[in-house]
Protein backbone atom coordinates (compact mmCIF):
# COMPACT_ATOMS: atom_id res chain seq x y z
CA UNK A 1 0.00 0.00 0.00
CA UNK A 2 1.26 3.52 -0.86
CA UNK A 3 0.07 6.76 0.44
CA UNK A 4 -0.43 9.51 -2.46
CA UNK A 5 -0.89 12.88 -2.33
CA UNK A 6 -1.80 14.81 -5.20
CA UNK A 7 -1.94 18.63 -6.74
CA UNK A 8 -1.78 19.52 -9.37
CA UNK A 9 1.74 19.50 -10.97
CA UNK A 10 2.58 17.57 -7.72
CA UNK A 11 2.82 13.98 -7.38
CA UNK A 12 4.07 12.81 -3.73
CA UNK A 13 4.32 9.43 -3.07
CA UNK A 14 5.97 7.88 0.21
CA UNK A 15 5.67 3.65 0.06
CA UNK A 16 4.33 1.82 3.11
CA UNK A 17 8.26 0.30 3.45
CA UNK A 18 10.04 3.22 4.34
CA UNK A 19 10.32 3.42 7.67
CA UNK A 20 13.90 5.14 9.13
CA UNK A 21 12.76 8.22 11.30
CA UNK A 22 14.50 10.35 8.07
CA UNK A 23 11.97 9.26 5.59
CA UNK A 24 8.86 9.71 7.30
CA UNK A 25 9.82 13.49 8.32
CA UNK A 26 10.84 14.16 5.28
CA UNK A 27 7.32 12.56 4.25
CA UNK A 28 5.71 15.13 6.68
CA UNK A 29 7.55 18.09 5.62
CA UNK A 30 6.55 17.82 2.08
CA UNK A 31 2.97 16.70 2.71
CA UNK A 32 2.89 20.26 4.69
CA UNK A 33 4.16 21.87 2.63
CA UNK A 34 1.44 20.66 -0.46
CA UNK A 35 -1.08 21.44 2.51
CA UNK A 36 0.31 25.36 2.46
CA UNK A 37 -0.04 25.14 -1.04
CA UNK A 38 -3.21 24.01 -1.63
CA UNK A 39 -4.53 26.67 1.15
CA UNK A 40 -2.87 29.40 -0.64
CA UNK A 41 -4.37 28.06 -4.32
CA UNK A 42 -7.70 28.58 -2.42
CA UNK A 43 -7.11 31.50 -1.26
CA UNK A 44 -6.53 32.70 -4.66
CA UNK A 45 -8.71 31.18 -5.96
CA UNK A 46 -11.31 32.65 -3.46
CA UNK A 47 -10.17 36.34 -3.98
CA UNK A 48 -10.86 36.32 -7.44
CA UNK A 49 -14.23 35.17 -7.01
CA UNK A 50 -15.02 37.85 -4.05
CA UNK A 51 -12.93 40.83 -6.46
CA UNK A 52 -10.13 41.28 -3.55
CA UNK A 53 -6.36 41.39 -4.94
CA UNK A 54 -3.50 39.10 -4.42
CA UNK A 55 0.46 39.50 -6.04
CA UNK A 56 1.15 38.18 -9.30
CA UNK A 57 4.51 38.39 -10.47
CA UNK A 58 5.38 40.69 -13.37
CA UNK A 59 8.29 40.34 -15.62
CA UNK A 60 8.87 42.99 -18.53
CA UNK A 61 11.39 41.90 -21.54
CA UNK A 62 12.68 43.77 -24.88
CA UNK A 63 14.26 40.22 -25.96
CA UNK A 64 12.69 38.94 -29.75
CA UNK A 65 11.67 35.57 -28.12
CA UNK A 66 10.29 35.04 -25.11
CA UNK A 67 9.30 31.93 -23.56
CA UNK A 68 6.88 32.10 -20.18
CA UNK A 69 7.83 31.13 -17.14
CA UNK A 70 6.74 31.55 -13.46
CA UNK A 71 5.32 35.08 -14.17
CA UNK A 72 2.19 35.09 -15.90
CA UNK A 73 1.92 38.85 -16.75
CA UNK A 74 4.20 39.51 -19.45
CA UNK A 75 5.27 43.48 -20.47
CA UNK A 76 6.81 43.34 -24.19
CA UNK A 77 8.87 46.26 -25.30
CA UNK A 78 9.00 45.96 -28.86
CA UNK A 79 10.50 49.92 -29.47
CA UNK A 80 13.59 48.05 -30.91
CA UNK A 81 12.39 45.00 -32.95
CA UNK A 82 9.44 42.45 -32.40
CA UNK A 83 9.34 40.00 -29.95
CA UNK A 84 7.62 36.81 -30.31
CA UNK A 85 5.84 35.11 -27.19
CA UNK A 86 6.34 31.22 -27.40
CA UNK A 87 3.68 29.39 -25.26
CA UNK A 88 4.71 26.87 -23.89
CA UNK A 89 3.05 22.66 -24.90
CA UNK A 90 -0.59 22.91 -23.91
CA UNK A 91 -0.27 18.92 -22.91
CA UNK A 92 1.75 20.46 -20.14
CA UNK A 93 -0.02 23.34 -19.41
CA UNK A 94 -3.95 22.60 -18.44
CA UNK A 95 -5.14 25.58 -16.24
CA UNK A 96 -2.57 28.20 -17.00
CA UNK A 97 -2.85 31.77 -17.70
CA UNK A 98 -0.89 34.43 -19.13
CA UNK A 99 -1.42 38.65 -19.53
CA UNK A 100 0.84 39.55 -22.54
CA UNK A 101 0.70 42.78 -22.95
CA UNK A 102 2.80 45.94 -25.67
CA UNK A 103 4.30 48.66 -23.78
CA UNK A 104 5.96 50.60 -26.37
CA UNK A 105 4.70 53.13 -28.90
CA UNK A 106 6.73 51.31 -31.86
CA UNK A 107 5.52 49.83 -35.24
CA UNK A 108 6.97 46.72 -34.11
CA UNK A 109 4.85 44.02 -32.79
CA UNK A 110 4.44 41.47 -30.21
CA UNK A 111 3.33 37.96 -31.60
CA UNK A 112 2.12 35.09 -29.64
CA UNK A 113 3.15 31.79 -31.03
CA UNK A 114 1.61 28.38 -29.62
CA UNK A 115 3.95 25.36 -29.27
CA UNK A 116 4.22 23.73 -32.70
CA UNK A 117 1.11 23.34 -34.72
CA UNK A 118 -0.72 24.28 -31.26
CA UNK A 119 -3.37 27.24 -31.93
CA UNK A 120 -4.74 30.13 -29.79
CA UNK A 121 -8.29 30.51 -30.53
CA UNK A 122 -8.15 28.79 -33.82
CA UNK A 123 -4.80 30.63 -35.01
CA UNK A 124 -1.20 29.71 -34.66
CA UNK A 125 -0.40 32.59 -33.88
CA UNK A 126 -2.07 36.60 -32.14
CA UNK A 127 -0.48 39.68 -32.80
CA UNK A 128 -0.39 42.53 -30.88
CA UNK A 129 0.29 46.02 -33.32
CA UNK A 130 -0.70 49.00 -30.45
CA UNK A 131 0.47 50.37 -27.46
CA UNK A 132 -1.49 49.17 -24.26
CA UNK A 133 -2.89 46.69 -26.30
CA UNK A 134 -3.04 43.29 -24.48
CA UNK A 135 -4.19 38.92 -24.51
CA UNK A 136 -4.51 36.84 -21.80
CA UNK A 137 -4.63 33.75 -22.86
CA UNK A 138 -5.52 30.25 -21.41
CA UNK A 139 -5.15 26.68 -22.30
CA UNK A 140 -7.74 23.87 -21.71
CA UNK A 141 -4.77 20.82 -22.33
CA UNK A 142 -5.54 21.02 -25.88
CA UNK A 143 -5.16 24.50 -27.37
CA UNK A 144 -5.00 28.06 -26.06
CA UNK A 145 -7.84 30.70 -25.48
CA UNK A 146 -7.64 34.44 -25.75
CA UNK A 147 -10.13 35.32 -22.50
Amino acid sequence: MALTYEYPNFNIKRDRFINDDDGTQTFNEIQSLVERIRDFHRECVSRLIYGESFVLKVSSSTSTSITPGVSPIILCDASSASITVNLPLAADSNGIVYYIKKIDSSSNTVSIDGNGSETIDGSTSQIITSQYDCATVVCDGTEWWII
